[in-house]
């Protein structure tokens, strides 16, 4: 038998209680580049080359980063390492939160990285960041509009919110599921449920819900 420890209240959780213990149970894989995360750290350096697009820098020096959603902190890890004047990173599995720290504190150079296990809806800092990413976390929400919500209020006024989804069309649903899930194995069976991807039109409804501008978007596909 196994036991997930989850760091959140049920009333507050914007977040499945079972998605909290399918990526729990595979905590012990966020660093292993050739297991059931391989795909995650094969698409990190074009999720970090898409935020240096994004803020035009090729570096984050005196930026502070928020990382919603880290699991075991490949993200996170890479933005510290660009110089972040601070990076945390926060998700509801304590297991995956313990890989995380485990991993960082192999490196006295990731001294501006911290965790926290939790919510973002729970989450209580004394500022507001920068920078907040949310990589393909968004479809495993209970409400993803409220999620976006919480996003933004810890966003700093003319900060960036980058968030990466799977969209909802028949071609995610043959590459993402079928494919990915069923025939080639590349994530475990159940990863995603296609009824929950995010179209960018839903997206970008949510965002402007928020009050958010200068809205842009880009597409990729994965090739393994």
């Amino acid at each position: 038998m196994t036991s997930t420890t989850r760091c959140y209240s049920n009333r507050m959780s914007t977040l499945h209680e079972d998605e909290v213990e399918k990526f729990s149970k595979l905590a012990h894989e966020w660093w292993n580049s050739d297991g059931e995360f391989r795909t995650l750290h094969d698409i990190n350096p074009l999720r970090i080359q898409y935020i240096k697009k994004i803020l035009g820098r090729s570096h984050f020096d005196g930026l502070h980063m928020l990382d919603v959603g880290c699991g075991g902190g490949i993200a996170a890890e890479s933005m510290a390492r660009l110089g972040a004047a601070s990076v945390l990173g926060v998700d509801a599995s304590q297991e995956n939160i313990g890989v995380a720290k485990a991993h960082a504190a192999r490196y006295d150079s990731l001294s501006n990285l911290a965790y926290h296990c939790g919510l973002v809806e729970q989450l209580k800092v004394d500022h507001q960041f920068d920078v907040v990413v949310s990589f393909e976390v968004i479809e495993h929400v209970r409400n993803p509009t409220l999620f976006v919500q919480f996003l933004v209020s810890h966003l700093k006024p003319g900060g960036h919110l980058i968030l990466s989804t799977i969209n909802r069309s028949m071609r995610s649903y043959l590459e993402m599921i079928v494919g990915a899930e069923y025939v080639t194995g590349l994530v475990p069976r159940g990863t995603h449920d296609h009824d929950k991807f995010v179209t960018p039109e839903e997206l970008h409804q949510m965002l402007q819900m928020n009050q958010l501008v200068d809205i842009t978007s880009s597409g990729y596909a994965y090739n393994p």
